[in-house]
């Protein structure tokens, strides 16, 4: 079955604490730690649900992350949910998140992507 958008990034999301509880953060004090958190689906099942690729940047700089099984916090027959603990850096601004799911080995992916504001607090 020729396809190009079967895998597909449900939710996105930044939250205070680790899965599986915790509030989802969208402004926060810089230098914290924060838990990104993306559900992936695939009907196909989610044993082809290969990886995550995670890319953060911001005014205090980038980072990049390859999320594998061992970043899975929890799965079911067609899902996997990956979780990344980011150390927030110290500088303030708006930091952008983007997720690249991939699937098998066809090379088809899916991307999502949201922001954080980190703030000072006196």
């Amino acid at each position: 079955m020729p396809t190009t958008n079967v895998i597909t990034v449900t939710t996105l999301a930044v939250y205070d604490g680790a899965y599986p509880g915790t509030n989802v953060v969208i402004a926060a004090p810089n230098g914290s730690t924060f838990y990104i958190r993306a559900t992936v689906t695939d009907p196909f099942g989610s044993y082809d649900i290969s990886s995550l690729d995670l890319a953060i940047s911001g005014p205090g700089g980038s980072s990049f992350a390859s999320l594998g099984n061992s970043a899975v916090v929890a799965s079911n027959t067609f899902s996997k949910t990956y979780e990344y603990a980011w150390a927030s850096p110290s500088v303030q601004g708006v930091y952008n998140i983007n997720v690249t799911a991939k699937e098998g080995t066809e090379g088809i992916t899916n991307s999502a992507s949201t922001s954080v504001q980190l703030i000072f607090t006196d």
